[in-house]
């Protein structure tokens, strides 16, 4: 195609609209929200918001005789290793994103329902080691945990068993007012006294909580519960003295349980209320201000960030024998405070209703959400229906617009987006498998039209992934993923990928990127045939390939080894449409080995080094990087850590980075206050001019309560 230069027009239809209903919608959700009584939670806490988060849920294990909760994510991600192995109160899971990296992360979280009885304190996601995830999780005293990967490999089941080591809270006392609470018919407030006691107490209190778990559970109308609470008792203390009353309280419980059934079923179709419907809303809210100033090497300095933020994460949750009912919002406002005022920006992360009968057959959800299969990329505006047609076969149905940030505050019009894909259980020895089709459309013409599925196996010490993503409309394959981990003797384990995938993923929308222009009809007005865009989306695509392995293995109780080597080739892109040719990388090599130590500094501390060399087409670098978690009583935790990068180009320059920085934290119920500051120095010398100099001097300040 010959050089052209393209006039830049802002010119859009009339039949294409913004529909600006988002503010509409969360006034109705919220006010639904907090017109249902709130509950009280368990101690937990929200991280700092992330504009594109990758957590999307903590629930509590549905395991029966399990403590614990499950994680869900909005991609694939495999589990790579925990620190420590050994029982504790904070624990670092380290995770590998299947499905693109997940890049430099703020610390971001999710709320959990409440009166759910998760063990748990805190959790925060954010970045590893390279282009891994670290979840950080921290429990009110020493526990074993034991992760599991889910079957679709968006899960992972974090299962809990408590050691028996107590808090610094008299467990008497606890149990004291546990049984003050009861007796005042105050179950609220008992409830977690009794979760408590029941993970700190001695095997009496222990046997005394699980039973009135759930009495309290029933007194308060919550009867699926109490039968889970009596169950539990019943599997763990079958030879106490108590059975024979907790099995009476059981089938009195089941017996009442019949009865509402027979009554619903004597009363024809006319809807009766049930004891164990019940309503609960939970969420956080936060403030934070980010700070940043630059110096140059001849004294000149500017602030280059000074934002407020606002930001929340609500949600609400109506739960009966024959339905569950949730609606989410999550989101926020982010001020510059600067004179340009140009990193002021809304935004929408979810915002969202979903309904799904108590079997799990039917589910629908409508809003803005993200779908973890299907051939669908990121967020997207729209409604998801699903429904399972056999034991083992589950169909989807997606439909709606595409959302490229949660900046985009209203529905885009301009792209639409339906797809059909279906998921076949357990097809073949643990072996699950996801095929779809998908087709996307801007401005009237086809954007994307793909076929292709997602396979997963896993077994006790080995699982394996594969994602095929194959373009009809272009004759393309968009994406060839396939991801191994193994759990090898010696505690050892092995995990290796392969990816080969267009970047970014191949559709029309690309004939704009380099052009100014926003939208087809532009490229169109300028007398484009569809041939033609299409030319320039090619041109403007990479090829991305990537191969990685990664070992880790224990050296001892308290230390852990790993290394990784990755290579990775991104292909050029020719001149076209007058945007210039873009060399590709040709091969890049990386390496990195990483130490991870606990008890290093104190008895609850984790920590971690890793040095890393990147052997690129223009460059050689070499890194250190060192990090540590200090907890520091019960309620404060210090996290210091630095990176030091010595870079030589082939221009004959040198760089050195130097990017030291310290985090203060505390946490106290559900309030969570934080500070960080730190630096990032520069030095780069020249072979024929004076060294220069650049820093950036940054702070963090915010606050969070979750209830």
């Amino acid at each position: 195609m010959s050089t052209m230069s393209l006039p830049a027009s802002s010119e859009r239809h009339p039949h294409r609209m913004r529909l600006n209903r988002c503010g509409l919608l969360a006034a109705v959700l919220l006010s639904l929200s907090f017109a249902t009584p709130a509950t009280s939670s368990e101690s937990q806490m929200r991280a700092e918001p992330t504009g594109d988060g990758v957590l999307v849920a903590v629930e509590r294990l549905p395991a029966p005789g399990h403590d614990g909760f499950v994680v869900r994510f909005d991609r694939p991600m495999q589990f790579l290793s925990i620190a420590p192995r050994e029982a504790a109160a904070d624990f670092q899971l380290s995770f590998k994103s299947l499905r693109g990296g997940v890049g430099p992360l703020l610390r971001n979280s999710v709320s959990w329902e409440p009166d759910t009885g998760l063990p748990l304190k805190f959790l925060e996601l954010g970045s590893g080691v390279g282009q891994q995830a670290a979840l950080s999780l921290q429990f009110s005293s020493a526990v074993q945990v034991q992760v599991v990967q889910g079957k679709k490999l968006d899960t992972v089941e974090i299962r809990v068993t408590t050691t028996g080591q107590h808090t610094a809270v008299a467990t008497d006392d606890i149990a004291s007012k546990a049984r003050l609470a009861l007796t005042a018919e105050l179950y609220d407030e008992a409830i977690p006294l009794l979760l408590q006691l029941r993970q700190d107490g001695s095997e009496d209190q222990k046997i005394f909580a699980q039973e009135f778990l759930g009495v309290a559970r029933e007194k308060k109308g919550q009867l699926s519960f109490a039968n889970a609470e009596y169950e539990r008792f019943l599997l763990e203390y079958p030879d106490s003295l108590e059975a024979s009353r907790v099995e009476d309280r059981l089938s009195a419980l089941r017996g009442l349980q019949d009865l509402a059934r027979a009554t619903k079923l004597s009363r024809g179709t006319r809807q009766q209320p049930k004891k164990d419907d019940h309503w609960s809303t939970f969420g956080s809210l936060a403030s934070s201000y980010r700070y940043s100033r630059n110096i140059a090497d001849n004294g000149d300095s500017y602030d280059s960030m000074s934002l407020l933020g606002l930001d929340g994460d609500l949600s609400a949750r109506y739960r009966s024998d024959e339905f569950d009912w949730r609606v989410r919002f999550s989101g926020g406002h982010y001020q510059d405070l600067r004179d340009d005022d140009s990193q002021t920006s809304d935004r929408v992360r979810y915002l969202n209703m979903m309904a799904e009968t108590a079997d799990g057959h039917y589910k629908a959800q409508l809003g803005r959400q993200r779908a973890h299969n299907g051939g669908v990329i990121g967020r997207f505006d729209g409604v998801a229906l699903s429904t399972q047609a056999t034991e083992r076969m589950r169909l989807n149905f997606v439909a709606g617009y595409p959302v490229d940030t949660s900046r985009q505050t209203n529905v885009e019009t301009d792209r639409d987006l339906y797809g059909l894909n279906v998921d076949f259980e357990d097809i073949w020895n643990s072996t699950d498998l996801n095929v779809f089709y998908i087709r996307q459309n801007i401005d009237g013409v086809v954007d994307r039209e793909a076929v292709g599925g997602e396979g997963h196996y896993i077994s006790d010490k080995s699982s394996l992934y594969a994602l095929v993503d194959y373009d009809i409309h272009f004759g393309e394959i968009n994406a060839l993923v396939l991801n191994g981990n193994h759990q090898l003797p010696a505690e050892t384990r092995l995990n290796w990928s392969l990816n080969m995938r267009k970047s970014p993923y191949l559709s029309t929308r690309n004939a704009l990127i380099g052009q100014g222009l926003d939208s087809i009809d532009a490229l169109q007005n300028a007398l484009l045939s569809e041939d033609e865009i299409e030319d320039l989306a090619n041109d403007r695509t990479r090829d991305s390939k990537t191969a990685s392995v990664m070992l880790s293995r224990p050296m001892n109780e308290r230390m852990e080894i790993s290394g990784t080597l990755t290579w990775l080739d991104l292909s050029d892109t020719p001149a076209s449409g007058g945007v210039p040719a873009y060399e590709g990388t040709g091969g890049q090599y990386y390496m990195d080995m990483r130490v991870t130590g606990r008890q290093i500094f104190g008895e609850r501390d984790t920590s971690f080094v890793s040095t890393r060399f990147y052997k690129l087409q223009s460059s050689d670098i070499w890194s250190f990087y060192a990090n540590s978690r200090l907890p520091v009583g019960q309620r404060w935790s210090l996290n210091p850590r630095i990176r030091i990068d010595h870079r030589d180009n082939s221009n004959d320059t040198t760089q050195w980075n130097f990017a030291p920085a310290v985090r203060a934290q505390y946490q106290a119920d559900r309030h969570i206050v934080f500070s960080e500051g730190g630096l990032i120095y520069y030095r780069t010398k020249y072979s024929e001019l004076d060294d220069q100099d650049f820093k950036i001097w940054f702070a963090y300040l915010g606050y969070r309560y979750s209830f």
